[in-house]
């Protein structure tokens, strides 16, 4: 007599037909992949044409813009540079005066010590 908590072990099948159907699949993604990676390659190892070698010769407008956004750049810096280095007032009446930076640094290590 057969008792209801025995456990049977199904017997051990592969499913061939959806293994390979898998496999098949698998190699079918994988094929057409190397294909477009393959004609991509080709594609991108064209020359190029007369077009697009215009446009590596002049900036295009964004490109001209933050040539002439760093051009004022460094002339600002520039600016700023000259004026850390000038005496000055800053206000005559309070006796408040501006001296240059360097001085300023010496001044601060002289009180410090």
């Amino acid at each position: 007599m057969k008792e209801s908590w025995d456990i049977e072990q199904e017997p051990d099948r592969v499913a061939t037909r959806r293994l390979l159907l898998i496999s098949g699949l698998a190699l079918v993604v994988a094929l057409a992949g190397v294909l477009a990676a393959a004609q991509m390659l080709h594609h991108s190892s064209a020359p190029p044409s007369p077009r697009a070698r215009l446009s590596e010769i002049s900036p295009s407008p964004l490109e001209q813009g933050l040539f002439e956004h760093a051009e004022r750049g460094l002339e600002l810096r520039a600016e700023q540079r000259k004026r850390l280095g000038e005496y000055g007032w800053v206000d005559r009446r309070a006796g408040i005066v501006k001296i240059p930076i360097e001085r300023a640094i010496e001044l601060r290590v002289q009180e410090q010590r």
